[in-house]
């Protein structure tokens, strides 16, 4: 579905419409996913839904055409790279509140490898997927990475902030960011 959904976004700038009723019950239930794509194993793009609010199939075609077309750190791809996208999709479990806490605190809750992470302050929030421990293993490091990624600088962040975890199963190659 993620790669017919970029083929529709090459050849008429629109994410493939989808029906869910077309699909197993499992891929027309409510689903929270990510879209990853790599080109030549470099990122090419990453989009995703946090929160669960569509069936999981329209969920990923929206996705991966954003990913494909609406990442703002890459160029759209276009039809020459449509054979050469290597692609990952991440489907969430829903997110676990982990209640008002600070940074020193969360460290000391999260599962290495397991846990995605969303934190928020303010008009502020950041999220990395499970996968991303490979890169950044140490807690305090991946905290650190997740308030850049953010925009929460630690001089101007007050004693507390809202964190959330959830997990992800993943299918397909690329590494989500």
């Amino acid at each position: 579905m993620a790669r017919r959904s970029l083929a529709a976004g090459v050849a008429t700038g629109r994410a493939l419409d989808v029906d869910p009723r077309d699909f197993s019950d499992a891929l027309a239930e409510i689903g929270a996913s990510f879209v990853t794509i790599r080109i030549d194993a470099e990122l090419r793009g990453c989009i995703g839904t946090i929160e669960a609010s569509e069936p999981l199939v329209v969920d990923v075609a929206r996705n991966a055409f954003k990913a494909g077309f609406r990442d703002p750190r890459f160029p759209p791809i276009d039809a020459r790279d449509l054979d050469r996208i290597d692609l990952q999709i991440s489907v969430l479990s829903p997110l676990e509140p982990l209640g008002l806490t600070t940074a020193a605190e969360l460290v000391t809750r999260l599962a290495p490898g397991r846990d995605g992470v969303l934190i928020r302050q303010g008009d502020r929030s950041g999220t990395f997927l499970p996968a991303v421990w490979r890169e950044i293993p140490d807690p305090v490091r991946f905290l650190r990475h997740l308030e850049h990624k953010a925009g929460i600088r630690e001089t101007k962040r007050p004693a507390e902030f809202y964190a959330w975890r959830y997990s992800a199963e993943t299918i397909g190659g690329a590494e989500p960011q």
